[in-house]
């Protein structure tokens, strides 16, 4: 009996010996799964930086985040597999590829200020039998995704207003007769949906201090997709008498019922600025790219359209 007892007492003592060492092992066992997991820096990551991008929905301007502050509209994106830009869902609709994490668009684009491109079309060689022909554009500035085109030419023969007592651009026809005229019949609908809706500034600043406009004579500003430079943006973007100087079309030419020899083929033409100035005149810019102002009744004013458009719309 006595000595059952002792084998009882050394085999519960030989079970506890083990199961002591048994729960200091498991209890090890985190500490080291959790040593192997920890993380570890990737020295290969880098941080994305974002490329000042444009909103395609309201067309804010020079966003650095990752959702436009106006609206919330997601960055577009680059698809990584066939290149496509501009992508604004989950997957790209070229290739089907799915949106990369992170992913960022950045802005490549085709064309540079002082480039020459084409945009939609316009009646320029007198020979409607043909069509149309596509209108040449000065690529003034490129802002984010967006740039500033000039038609590279006169494109449009017009007066300024047919009543020019008191008129500035927010109410004159000449505003009318880009917005609506030239604007439906010169562009198809994808490339209207590439003209961004702009703020057109109506201040004083914009009035060529040799020709001011009567005092109190400032119009309102404006949002419009087409409309003409200003004296003030003139100056900006066209420094030089010669960079100013503008040939008409074939068009214009023949249908311009002008005497003057500076419409015939290789002279140049005076076009209208968007400022009032002095009495019932407008701004213009002659002949010779001097700056002066006409009386904005005048019929043959040539008009030179200027609108901003999406940069990803436009190739050479």
């Amino acid at each position: 009996m006595k000595s059952r007892m002792i084998a009882m007492i050394t085999a519960l003592a030989l079970l506890l010996t083990y199961g002591c060492a048994l729960a200091e092992e498991n209890a090890e066992e985190p500490v080291e799964q959790a040593a192997e997991e920890e993380a570890v820096p990737d020295e290969t990551t880098e941080a994305v930086e974002i490329t000042p991008w444009d909103c395609p929905k309201c067309g804010t301007a020079g966003n650095t985040g990752k959702f436009c502050p106006e609206c919330g509209t997601a960055m577009p994106w680059t698809c990584p597999e066939c290149g496509e830009t501009g992508n604004s869902g989950k997957f790209c609709p070229n290739c089907g590829a799915a949106r990369p994490e992170g992913a960022v668009v950045k802005a490549e684009t085709a064309v540079k200020a002082g480039d020459i491109i084409t945009f939609g079309k316009y009646e320029q060689d007198n020979n409607k039998s043909n069509g149309a022909e596509p209108i040449e554009w000065i690529v003034l500035e490129i802002q984010g995704n967006k740039a500033l085109l000039l038609s590279r030419y006169g494109l449009i023969k017009s007066h300024y207003a047919s009543n020019s007592e008191g008129q500035t651009w927010a109410n004159a026809e000449i505003r009318g007769t880009l917005n609506v005229d030239f604007y439906k019949g010169s562009f198809t609908d994808e490339e209207k949906a590439a003209i961004l809706a702009t703020h057109v500034d109506e201040s004083a600043d914009q009035q060529d201090p040799d020709h001011p406009a009567d005092p109190g004579r400032v119009g309102n500003d404006t949002t419009d997709r087409v409309f003409i430079l200003s004296y003030a943006e003139i100056v900006q973007y066209l420094p030089t008498e010669e960079d100013r100087k503008c040939y008409v079309t074939e068009y214009i030419h023949k249908n311009a019922n002008y005497s003057n020899k500076r419409y015939a083929e290789g002279y140049t033409c005076w076009y209208w600025l968007r400022n009032p100035a002095y009495s019932n005149n407008a701004g213009v810019v002659d002949w010779e790219g001097k700056f002066d102002a006409c009386i904005m009744l005048h019929p043959y004013g040539v008009i030179r359209p200027c609108c901003w458009v999406k940069v990803e719309a436009l190739g050479k």
